[in-house]
């Protein structure tokens, strides 16, 4: 989900003016986001912000990861996030608390410090900068051709 959501965003945010959010848990998708279907939002806390294995081990989709794209992609960039919350089968009371609970997470995201934003899907590894073999440094005659000279010399 997390590559497929991440592909989508990269390449048709700016085409993308309203975001539909409903549950993640299972095939619970008219569920409030971050509790299991027989949870309240008055009871208990919704999983906003847990880490990738809490979300993976429970079968729901990784919510923290999720609002933190929509934020990179419309907030971070100076765009509005308008997003609509499928809930459904709840009183009016959950579904306004849930609203303003994923309000308010998402308003604290938006305003914190890009490096400070936490991601929770695993990231690739960033490729080691290559590094001049000794033939090419010689024939470029650059500083690092002449280092190697000289250790070359001493041994």
């Amino acid at each position: 989900f997390e590559a497929s959501l991440e592909y989508a965003l990269g390449a048709l945010s700016n085409d993308i003016y309203l975001y539909h959010l409903g549950g993640g848990w299972e095939s619970e998708t008219h569920a409030v986001p971050g509790l299991h279907p027989q949870e309240d939002p008055f009871r208990f806390p919704l999983k906003l912000r847990e880490s990738h294995s809490v979300y993976a081990e429970s079968g729901e989709m990784d919510l923290n990861y999720a609002l933190e794209q929509l934020i990179a992609h419309t907030t971070r960039r100076g765009r509005n996030l308008q997003l609509v919350l499928q809930i459904q089968n709840r009183d009016i009371d959950q579904v306004l608390e849930a609203a303003r609970l994923i309000r308010n997470d998402l308003v604290q995201r938006a305003n914190q410090p890009v490096e400070a934003a936490p991601t929770s899907a695993p990231r690739k590894r960033a490729a080691a900068k290559r590094q001049p073999s000794r033939r090419a440094s010689k024939r470029n005659g650059s500083a690092t051709a002449k280092k190697i000279k000289r250790t070359a010399g001493k041994k």
